[in-house]
């Protein structure tokens, strides 16, 4: 237990930081989307670049990382299409932000929980699995968001260009494109990514903290509630499932389960807003979960150091 204080509390505080001084408007309101713009499309690409790029990945079982966290991604968007047509009938508004309440994941609190633990190592799969999880999701919520809506919209062209844009996506592939090139990156450039990168997940963590909306908090419990159960639930257990299947143990297993256990991304409420989804649900559904793992990643974590040797 004493492990997991210790790895959640710099975590924790950062949220929690990020709460105070956003209600105390000790900064301009105006700095926090700055912030969250700055870690999005700059800080954290950079980190993944460092990571992916200064890391050995010959030994990386690609292949089984891929299947191990795309798979359950599958499965719960095909629960949620499933439970659109046999489930109560909801507007397909909502029904939008329920699929990216149970579909996303959060990057930076799985990355942040992933180096406190399990340090460089957790760090660049967790990286890895991310990659290809943001491509899947990515194609995943677009496609949804076109069908639900019927925007009459080119699905293909939406989806490539939500792909394409991703700074996370770019990160990763510019950090691989780097890794097996074979060239030698310079160590003074090496060093600047690295102190830039340090600063990814602090800034991300308080963004998320501010980014909460408490006067949500109570909406829609019954919803939520099912959301929850896919995310918190249903998605670990698959991936556990996924990783014993494939092969997959000690650090690389727990990492992974990790990620899929993390709450939905602050980042689908800027993707509702844009597609046309219920963002007041999206909003809800996103201070529902953050808080609430609060709660859940601390059993998480016990199991996993319990039932997944290292």
């Amino acid at each position: 237990m004493l492990i997991t204080i210790n790895a959640l509390m710099p975590i924790l505080s950062l949220i929690a930081l990020g709460t105070f001084l956003k209600r105390t408007n000790f900064f301009d309101p105006h700095l926090w989307p700055a912030l969250e713009k700055l870690s999005y499309y700059v800080l954290t690409p950079i980190l993944l670049v460092y990571v992916l790029s200064s890391k050995s990945l010959d030994q990386m079982p690609w292949k089984e990382i891929a299947l191990a966290v795309d798979i359950p991604i599958l499965l719960a968007a095909f629960v949620f299409w499933l439970s659109r047509y046999l489930g109560p009938n909801i507007s397909a508004e909502r029904f939008t932000s329920l699929f990216q309440g149970g579909v996303r994941f959060n990057t930076f609190v799985g990355l942040a929980v992933a180096q406190e633990l399990y340090g460089p190592q957790g760090l660049i799969i967790g990286a890895l699995g991310a990659g290809f999880m943001i491509v899947l999701i990515n194609l995943l919520c677009v496609t949804t968001f076109s069908i639900s809506l019927n925007r009459g919209t080119n699905i293909f062209k939406t989806v490539m260009s939500q792909i394409i844009q991703n700074p996370l996506i770019i990160g990763c592939v510019i950090g691989l494109l780097l890794n097996f090139s074979g060239l030698n990156i310079p160590t003074a450039l090496s060093k600047t990514l690295e102190v830039i990168g340090r600063a990814s997940l602090p800034v991300a963590l308080m963004t998320v903290g501010a980014a909460l909306q408490f006067k949500t908090l109570y909406k829609n419990k019954g919803s939520s509630f099912f959301v929850g159960i896919i995310q918190f639930l249903f998605k670990p257990v698959s991936t556990a499932a996924c990783c014993y299947f494939f092969g997959l143990n000690g650090i690389t297993a727990a990492t992974l389960i990790l990620f899929l256990s993390t709450p939905t991304a602050p980042s689908s409420y800027i993707l509702s807003r844009q597609l046309g989804g219920d963002h007041e649900m999206m909003a809800t559904i996103i201070t529902q979960q953050t808080l609430f793992a609060f709660l859940s990643l601390p059993v998480t974590i016990w199991l996993l150091q319990h039932f997944i040797p290292q």
